[in-house]
């Protein structure tokens, strides 16, 4: 008999990006941080375990899924975030610091996104301008997805990364202004819902295909109804009901 896969209880370490409470229909909420995770062992360890974690439930609507059980919907978003959480737990494991983490209180991982700063000639180097970043992925654990048997519905965690990936490129302008003469975000959705999502935090289709949100103004809009934890070295984030969260951390 295999061993039940039981996420690591182990904090993520590295840069703190943002706090934040993710919500259930139920009124369930789950306390979260967002990291910038470091390449360590133990962190290697905690990424590991949730691979397998999310690669489980993957395979668990899978059956569904073949049994006429569960939607092509719900598949393709379960493959999607699985793809993406593996993809950057590989990049942390490369040492790859554009990645942020959003990790519940119990060690299991709720998100993930991953990005790159770019220049028009697709550079990273420092004489370069960079004309835009690309977030490569956004997902969540699909335990929380609607649909997916298992744990409560989790709401928040998405746009409580988003927020804090607009701190991080915010802190690049304001450091390197010389190298962002038009800032912008480029992402690319995987269907219609991720399309509305991305639409209501001011993103426009261009020709091409690819959301493009462009200026200063509108990265900033992205953190949207979180704020700024004060007296923080990275401009913290508080998402999901800050004052609540505040008295949340208070008490921990």
């Amino acid at each position: 008999v295999r061993p039940a896969i039981v996420s690591s209880t182990r904090p993520l370490t590295g840069v703190l990006w943002g706090r934040g409470t993710a919500t259930a229909p139920t009124g369930e909420r789950v306390l979260f941080k967002i990291v910038q995770p470091a390449k360590t062992l133990a962190n290697l360890e905690v990424l590991g375990a949730e691979t397998k974690r999310w690669g489980k439930t993957r395979s668990r609507v899978m059956r569904l899924y073949n049994q006429n059980q569960a939607s092509r919907v719900l598949i393709d978003r379960v493959v999607f975030c699985d793809h993406a959480f593996f993809y950057a737990a590989d990049l942390v494991r490369l040492g790859d610091k554009d990645v942020l983490m959003a990790q519940a209180q119990d060690g299991k991982i709720l998100g993930v996104i991953d990005y790159d700063f770019l220049s028009g000639a697709e550079q990273h180097h420092a004489t370069a301008p960079f004309h835009h970043v690309y977030i490569k992925d956004l997902a969540t654990d699909p335990d929380s997805l609607e649909g997916t048997p298992g744990g409560p519905k989790l709401r928040g965690v998405g746009t409580a990364l988003v927020a804090a990936f607009a701190t991080v490129v915010l802190r690049s302008i304001e450091r390197l202004p010389h190298l962002w003469p038009k800032p912008e975000i480029w992402l690319d959705t995987l269907d219609q819902d991720a399309a509305k999502f991305w639409a209501g935090r001011g993103f426009h289709r261009g020709i091409t295909g690819t959301w493009k949100l462009t200026g200063t103004d509108k990265i900033r809009a992205l953190i949207g109804h979180c704020q700024l934890e004060p007296h923080t070295p990275n401009d913290i984030v508080l998402c999901g009901e800050p004052q609540r969260v505040a008295a949340d951390l208070a008490r921990i």
